[in-house]
């Protein structure tokens, strides 16, 4: 049996490779270009509570009838199903007059909204943690570890559009994620929910260490006490990315 501390020792050094190993280049928000379809996803902790996640999607520009929203069965490089959907709770979307819209669960995964073609729709949900789940979600009083399939649902037929996501954290957390940086640093970009899902973010207490590869910069983010030769851990890591990216 792992304890708690050991756990969350764990969580870190695993945030580290994956980290590292998924590192992207300098990209900014502005190098994205897009119309249309909006969609904008908030995540919040709230202080005290270490149960859940808080969810709200954002939608502007809509003039369908209905809109589904699905919690994904799967995650990249995880060769299994998943049932993330069944940590979903208190579930439900309103208008732009902030008016409750009828809300029905059509699938194990998926809720349907008629929306009435409003143009602006708010969506939230919260999700159940789950300590100690496969590529699961983790927090504590320090920091919180962010999986995308198990923590945001997707707009069904909206996956190719562009993604915005804020973080709400408490003031003296920072945020690691190979997500596009813009001007406010608690905002982020992805060009569609793919590319979202699959960057996962490490909020809260940490130390970081940067190196460059190719002219790319990796960022190493670790939580709780640096007790090791991090030189080492770095070099190991460089390694890892070299080969994993010749």
């Amino acid at each position: 049996m792992i304890s708690k501390q050991k756990y969350n020792r764990l969580i870190g050094i695993v945030w580290v490779a994956a980290m590292a190993l998924f590192a992207v280049g300098p990209v900014r928000a502005d190098d994205f270009r897009y119309n249309g379809f909006e969609t904008t996803y908030e995540f919040s902790v709230h202080p005290g509570d270490l149960q859940y996640f808080y969810v709200t999607i954002h939608i502007a520009n809509n003039d369908a009838p209905q809109l589904v929203f699905s919690m994904p069965a799967w995650m990249p490089g995880g060769y299994m199903l998943a049932n993330f959907a069944r940590r979903v709770a208190d579930f439900q979307a309103v208008n732009s007059k902030n008016e409750r819209l009828a809300v029905q669960k059509i699938d194990p995964n998926s809720w349907e909204i008629q929306t009435k073609g409003d143009p602006v729709i708010h969506v939230s949900y919260k999700v159940n943690i789950a300590h100690g789940a496969f590529m699961g979600k983790v927090i504590d009083s320090n920091f919180a570890l962010v999986n995308g399939p198990s923590t945001y649902m997707y707009i069904r037929g909206h996956k190719n559009d562009p993604v915005t996501v804020k973080y709400n954290i408490p003031e003296n957390w920072k945020i690691a994620t190979g997500l596009a940086e813009t001007q406010n640093p608690a905002i982020f970009t992805a060009p569609n929910y793919d590319v979202f899902a699959d960057a996962p973010a490490l909020l809260g207490l940490f130390k970081q260490f940067t190196f460059r590869l190719k002219g790319v910069p990796h960022v190493v983010a670790i939580t709780g006490p640096v007790n090791f030769d991090t030189g080492a851990f770095i070099r190991m890591i460089k390694k890892i990315v070299t080969y994993e990216t010749q």
